[in-house]
């Protein structure tokens, strides 16, 4: 029976539209279930449906074994590229054989054309909801979740299967009574690397875009038409960080906005949540999440590795690791619901009706050691205030030097006497054209006066004057002039 979703009414399975609504109808029952699948499968319940089709439990009717069935999508299973892929695929998943992977055993078509893949029943628990139970969960059971997965990731890699929608949907921790036990799930819709030269119409021809947006890597986001390992090393990451804090990095309204997000937002740090954690482990999950395939972990041992030494690690904050339960989760930390979390298959049309930018890189991992610079540059900062030190101190010692003693006045001595008038005598013979001559002439001239008083209170004045001159002779001319000096009247003796 069929039911339109808007008025409710219910019609037989032969019809499609609601005649009252015009709406489409929804099929209420399944038809596959009580069916047996190419005479072997009996499916008996749906377990899970997802993008590519339906998972139900089934029996083997000959072998009287449960298993897991998953049936493609009639509106996939119509497309006979698709069909033709698939196969391929599912020949190629059944070829891993790991421990952690879980194993296809079977492929087919039934006779009302449906297309299914038997895989060994699991029973459990998917990462996804161990997650919303429980929320963050502690490192230790981290690192071996992570490590189980990576070793199935590393064997399907070898084979050359990429798995393309590896999210925490698609790990399954079985119930063990020795703890975790982790099995990748949904090989069936893996990419087969193909061997160079080699082109198989019937599978690259529909180039689909396959994969949940919370998980896929940029690669996929773009449409990027080579698919390595490379895009399962991003999608753990992105699983790596949500068993960290609670829920994936990027969300949002619809796939096209979170695919944008895969594109052009760095990765979160899981230390924004979870300050309890060694800084190396966010290091670990930036790398493993980085936007360029050649800057990420190119293999997942060696992300299991670096996970394994940076949780040995001294946590910066012991009490909160301390607060984990039994189990091993942070209860008390609220988990965030994402929203569905669907497998996408779609034809690059669909996917190009939103453009998508171009990948924005991230720088690569830096080995830059900022020691290297810091060093050098402060021991030239020492020499030059050291330099500058010893300029300065030799400035100021000149500076203190003590100067000559100032000039101190002799207590004996006289004070200078003031030079007579000037008489011009020197200048003499000198003509007035301004041109000096010189004449052979000494002029000596001597003058004598001496002046004493005598008893009888006279003065006697001498005058002596030579003259010299040359050529022509000799002159000497002495005169002597012996005058008395007047005499000095006496008082007078009478006076009234």
């Amino acid at each position: 029976m069929k039911t339109c979703p808007k008025c409710g009414s219910e019609y037989p399975d032969t019809t499609t539209l609601c005649p009252a609504d015009g709406v489409a109808l929804e099929q209420t029952t399944d038809t596959l279930i009580g069916t047996t699948l190419a005479g072997k499968y009996r499916i008996e319940e749906k377990l899970s449906e997802g993008g590519m089709g339906a998972v139900y439990r089934g029996t083997h009717v000959l072998m009287d074994k449960t298993v897991a069935v998953k049936v493609l999508r009639p509106s996939l299973a119509a497309d006979e590229k698709i069909v033709a892929r698939f196969s391929r695929e599912a020949r190629a998943a059944s070829r891993i054989s790991h421990p952690h992977a879980l194993s296809v055993t079977d492929f087919g078509e039934a006779e009302n054309g449906v297309v299914f893949l038997v895989m060994e029943y699991l029973s459990g628990q998917t990462l996804k909801e161990v997650i919303r139970e429980g929320g963050p969960m502690a490192l230790s059971r981290v690192v071996e979740i992570v490590k189980q997965v990576g070793a199935a990731l590393d064997a399907a890699h070898e084979q050359g299967v990429v798995h393309r929608d590896l999210k925490s949907d698609n790990i399954m921790l079985v119930n063990t009574t020795a703890g975790d036990y982790a099995k990748v799930l949904d090989f069936g819709i893996a990419k087969i690397k193909e061997r160079e030269g080699e082109y198989d119409p019937g599978l690259t021809a529909p180039d689909l875009v396959i994969g949940t947006p919370q998980y896929m890597s940029p690669e996929q986001c773009s449409q990027a038409p080579d698919i390595d390992a490379r895009a399962d090393i991003y999608s753990l990451g992105v699983i790596l960080y949500e068993m960290l804090v609670g829920h994936v990095p990027f969300n949002g309204p619809s796939p096209t906005s979170i695919m944008l997000k895969h594109l052009q937002e760095p990765a979160p740090s899981v230390l924004e949540e979870r300050d309890d954690l060694p800084p190396a482990v966010s290091m670990i999950v930036t790398r493993a999440m980085a936007k360029l395939p050649e800057n990420r972990y190119q293999t997942a041992g060696e992300l299991v590795e670096d996970l394994m030494i940076a949780a040995e690690a001294p946590s910066p904050n012991a009490a909160a690791d301390a607060g984990a339960t039994g189990s091993g989760s942070f209860a008390s930390v609220a988990v965030e619901d994402d929203m569905d979390e669907e497998t996408l298959v779609r034809p690059h049309a669909a996917v190009a009706q939103h453009p998508l930018p171009m990948q924005i890189p991230l720088p690569p991992v830096s080995r830059f050691n900022p020691w290297k610079i810091v060093i050098p540059s402060l021991a030239a900062l020492v020499i030059v205030f050291g330099v500058i030190y010893v300029f300065t101190t030799g400035t100021e010692s000149n500076s203190n030097t003590p100067t000559e003693p100032a000039l101190v006045a002799d207590p004996n001595s006289q004070p200078v006497q003031p030079s007579g008038s000037p008489t011009g005598r020197d200048e003499a013979g000198i003509p007035a054209g301004g041109t000096a001559t010189t004449p052979s002439v000494n002029s000596n001239t001597n003058a004598n006066a001496n002046s004493s008083p005598t008893p009888d209170e006279s003065v006697v004045e001498n005058i002596n004057i030579n003259d010299n001159r040359q050529p022509g002779g000799n002159a000497n001319e002495n005169a002597n002039n012996n005058r008395p000096a007047p005499a000095i009247p006496s008082p007078s003796r009478d006076m009234n």
